[in-house]
């Protein structure tokens, strides 16, 4: 599957160029990182919509991420919550949920 690069020519590019970081490394494998990563949430909400994928994500950087791109209503389920949302997903019993079923 070829990877999705959204970010270059983009306003992206203009934001590391303004901030004086472009040629470095760093913000160079973070770019790459991030298309990549964006790329394929857009191929996962794409096959969502489809019927051919039940997609989740979480994490209040990633669902930031996700609204930022316009991918976020092709998911299936998102949540904000980060760690907590991992537990739940390992069917853990979280405290706050504890303490209202009490």
């Amino acid at each position: 599957m070829a990877k999705h690069n959204l970010y270059t020519g983009s306003d992206f590019d203009d934001f590391l160029k303004e901030e004086g970081v472009y040629e470095e490394v760093q913000a160079k494998a973070l770019k790459r990182a991030l298309s990549e990563q964006l790329g394929d949430s857009m191929q996962a909400a794409k096959l969502t919509k489809a019927g051919k994928l039940l997609s989740v994500a979480g994490g209040g950087d990633t669902v930031a991420a996700l609204a930022h791109a316009g991918v976020e209503d092709g998911f299936t389920y998102v949540s904000t919550a980060g760690g907590a949302f991992l537990e739940w997903l390992e069917g853990k019993v979280l405290p706050g949920v504890a303490g209202l079923r009490k």
